[in-house]
This record gives structure tokens, sequence and C-alpha cells, in this order.
């Protein structure tokens, strides 16, 4: 696994996301043909040097989710006990094409990555949703599995949803399921295999698109 040091959002980490399947995109190539087609036409357009309309998309709630990540990330880190590191990508060494963005990283002592977390600051009503069904929401699985795929080492991932306008204790306004590696590696043989179909076919698109 190699690892890009910038911030989340830079122009830096938006051009490393040019034609390059993300924990945020790998839903759509576990998905249905459709939707695996409409995902190859955004990433070939950013690859033939135009924008999507992903980029630099936000919205009031993605807004507040991102000034709220670091709270959260604070209190995770409290609650957890663990030191958590940001970094901007997670380029997979064994898969060509293939990156996360984590939103925090733990380290072994050697500073390996060996897990991390992926935080969400939703609404209210999708909060206690959560909390009230007891698991990992099934929009989410695939980004949260994906770390797994980029970095072979990483052993665990907590999923964390905080809301700070739920209550007032922990109990209320944090919410925390974990994966463990060993409990979904027939989920990761499936991935990685629709995975390099996907990409396969990405750049044979492109290669023809561009054979002049």
């Amino acid at each position: 696994m190699r690892e890009l040091n910038c911030k989340q959002g830079s122009s830096a980490w938006h051009n490393a996301r040019i034609g390059v399947v993300t924990g945020t995109r790998i839903g759509r190539v576990m998905g249905k043909d459709t939707t695996q087609e409409n995902l190859m036409v955004e990433l070939l357009t950013n690859m033939m040097g135009s924008k999507t309309d992903e980029d630099g998309f936000t919205n009031d709630a993605m807004e507040r989710g991102i000034l709220m990540e670091p709270i959260a990330l604070a209190c995770a880190s409290k609650t957890l006990g663990f030191k958590y590191e940001t970094l901007g990508m997670m380029y997979s060494s064994e898969i060509e094409g293939f990156a996360t963005s984590p939103d925090a990283v733990v380290r072994n002592e050697e500073g390996v990555v060996i897990g991390g977390i992926e935080i969400k600051c939703p609404n209210t009503k999708s909060h206690l949703e959560y909390i009230v069904k007891g698991k990992i929401p099934a929009k989410y699985r695939y980004q949260i599995y994906a770390q797994f795929l980029v970095c072979p080492t990483v052993e665990w991932w907590h999923f964390m949803s905080y809301d700070d306008r739920c209550g007032n204790s922990d109990k209320s306004q944090e919410f925390y399921q974990v994966v463990w590696k060993k409990d979904i590696l027939k989920e990761l043989n499936e991935m990685e295999t629709k995975l390099r179909a996907f990409i396969i076919k990405l750049n044979a698109k492109f290669n023809v698109l561009t054979d002049f």
C-alpha cells in the first residue's frame, strides 16, 4: 500500500482520484450492470480531462459532516482508546487503479496501518435509525470493506455515527460497530474479483478512446 499525504478535498486529492475506483465508488462496482456502466462513464469523463457532476459537489449536510468530523474523531479516540492519524489516500499496491480515502487510521508500533475508522455525521433521524438497528448501514458496507482490500495489513475497521444534537450522553451521540477482516474473507474475495474485472474493462475502453 502506498500513501498520499494531502488534505482530502484539495486539488491534489481530486487529481489523485482521476480514473481511480475509490472507497466511495466501489459499491457501484458491486452493483448491477447499469450501475457499473454509469460509473465507468464518470471515470472515463475524468480520464478524458472533463469534470463530472460529482466533482466538488457539496450540500449543507455534507458541509456539516466535514465540520463535525474532527470533533467526532476526538470523541472516538477518547471512547475507543486509539491514537488516530489522518492521511489523504491509500493506494493499492496489488490492484492498480484502486484507492481509498480513510477518515483516520491506526498504526502499530512499527508504523504499519492495522485499523481505522469510517465516520458519518448524519441527521438525527438517520443516527437513531443506526442505533436502533444496531448494525452498519448497507450503503456504507463496501466503503468499509474497501479498506481491507487496499491495505492487506488492516485487521479491523470501526464504523462511527456521530450526532451532537442527539441527547447529552456519549451513548446517544456516538454509535460504533466494528468489522474484522477474518469475518469477511468471502466478501473480500468477491469484491476483488469484480473490482479487477471492472478496472480491466475501464482501461480497455480508455485505450480504445485514445488510440489515434
